[in-house]
């Protein structure tokens, strides 16, 4: 499985107004990063801090696990951190925010 760049994360983000909630913390399968990969793949993704698991349907749902990306991780194990707007709710403008640090450290 190859994972698109987070820089179609960004893409994804911008397309959003600042204020929408894009996803919660905490959330393996609905965190931003989660959301996005769902849209933009058609399947259910779910994530913690060192994998990704994508589900696929062959007459049954079969889930597909492989490492997640340092930077994706890096987004993951930040975005948790990250002081929330609500009690566990990401907006687009919060979920941005994170993403430029991570860019910025690489």
């Amino acid at each position: 499985m190859t994972l698109p760049p987070l820089t179609a994360f960004a893409a994804w983000l911008e397309d959003r107004p600042p204020l929408t909630v894009v996803g919660e913390r905490w959330s393996p399968t609905n965190c931003p990063l989660a959301q996005w990969l769902e849209s933009y793949t058609g399947r259910c993704v779910a994530v913690d801090t060192t994998t990704l698991s994508m589900q696929a349907w062959a007459g049954s749902a079969v889930w597909t696990c492989v490492p997640m990306p340092a930077d994706y991780q890096r987004y993951g194990v930040l975005l948790d951190a990250a002081p929330a707007t609500a009690p566990r709710h990401v907006t687009a403008q919060d979920a941005g925010a994170v993403l430029a640090r991570v860019r910025g450290e690489g």
